[in-house]
């Protein structure tokens, strides 16, 4: 079941988002508080609105209210982001495929914030990815194939202390059993060079950008 999940952070090209739209099958839609905001900007309609509700335009909370969403309200001193709230609601509702969008902008502590959220999901073997206009980014935890993204930009960044042997296939810079070292700019801005381009490593957390640009 794939989930989308709305937050507060940025929304710039609603083109993009459109597209996303019409591309992807959400069968349950949730926005994290003032993810209501933006969900209203871009004419998307979700199935609920989770946090502790503080942050949405009032505006947007009686459009959405006329519209029968449901609105689900945590106490303001909580030890979760909104953010987070409402990843666990979208497993709850059985997504094990969600986007997240909305969650990178200003506030670099919530962007980091929920790029840490990829590697939790990563652990409950969720399948998700984080997307904007320019960048989309995803946490693994072993081998993953790259099927279809021939000429695409990919950054390989460590999360954890090592990524111990890792193995590049159909990528322009390659990798042959070697580690990469948290700290380490080394895996920034490779490219695939092959529709079935795969990453292969024995241990770690690695988390993989993907870049419209250079």
């Amino acid at each position: 079941m794939k989930g989308l999940l709305i937050a507060n952070g940025e929304i710039g090209d609603k083109e993009f988002y459109s597209k996303l739209m019409d591309k992807e099958d959400f069968e349950y839609i949730t926005c994290a508080d003032g993810g209501a905001n933006n969900a209203y900007k871009l004419k998307i309609k979700p199935d609920s609105i989770v946090g502790d509700l503080d942050s949405i335009n009032e505006k947007v909370r009686t459009y959405f209210t006329g519209e029968k969403v449901d609105f689900i309200k945590y106490p303001a001193q909580k030890n979760e982001t909104d953010t987070e709230i409402a990843l666990s609601h979208l497993i709850e509702k059985g997504c094990n495929s969600i986007i997240m969008i909305g969650c990178s902008g200003r506030r670099i502590d919530h962007t980091m914030a929920n790029i840490h959220l990829l590697y939790e999901l990563a652990k409950k073997n969720i399948d998700a990815m984080m997307v904007d206009e320019y960048n989309s980014m995803e946490v693994i935890l072993n081998e993953k194939a790259l099927i279809g993204k021939k000429g695409c930009t990919v950054s390989l960044v460590p999360l954890s202390e090592s990524v111990k042997k890792i193995t590049l296939h159909g990528f322009y810079y390659q990798l042959n059993n070697q580690d990469l070292d948290m700290g380490s700019s080394r895996g920034i801005s490779n490219v695939v060079t092959d529709n079935k381009a795969k990453i292969e490593f024995e241990q770690g957390v690695l988390l993989l950008v993907y870049s419209e640009g250079d």
